[in-house]
């Protein structure tokens, strides 16, 4: 059986990818690419039914804006007092508005972050915040991904060293 096995190179990689989008993402919200991937990654982590869910806010236009329209329409809903199969897809709706919510208050932090500070404290609080690392070191790999990761971080300290040339100059 011929078997042909190719590894893409640093930057092809799931986990440097992650942060690449998140930081394409913090640059500009409005892409729907970047958005998406974020919001699937282990950095968020809603599954596919979520992101229907949130999409049937807003049908048509950027998936950021059906995501703050979604918020505005869930975020004063309570989660049920006694769980049961009646109020079953409440309960599922609350437990996407924590996520959402913890999502975007973070995504705030972080885009305040990254253009009034340095970009690799930006890429700190987020491994930090989300434990991105230490989930990536119970992975197939673990080891060589979390290297990855630490490789992105010095890259962007020594980015910081050349101040004001921005998120989007580094990307």
């Amino acid at each position: 059986v011929p078997l042909q096995v190719a590894r893409g190179g640093f930057f092809e990689s799931i986990e440097i990818a992650d942060l690449l989008n998140l930081l394409h993402l913090l640059d500009n919200p409005l892409q729907d690419l970047p958005a998406l991937a974020v919001l699937r990654s282990p950095l968020v982590g809603l599954t596919l039914d979520e992101l229907a869910t949130i999409r049937l806010a807003l049908p048509k236009g950027h998936f950021w804006t059906a995501l703050a329209r979604w918020r505005e329409m869930n975020s004063s809903q309570p989660p049920p007092a006694e769980p049961d199969y009646a109020s079953h897809i409440t309960y599922h709706a609350s437990g996407l508005s924590r996520k959402v919510a913890t999502f975007l208050d973070r995504y705030h932090r972080w885009r305040r972050l990254a253009r009034q500070g340095s970009l690799s404290r930006c890429l700190d609080a987020v491994l930090a915040e989300t434990h991105y690392g230490a989930w990536l070191l119970t992975q197939p790999r673990g080891a060589q991904r979390h290297a990855n990761v630490e490789r992105l971080l010095t890259l962007a300290q020594q980015f910081d060293q050349f101040r004001r040339q921005g998120l989007f100059r580094f990307l």
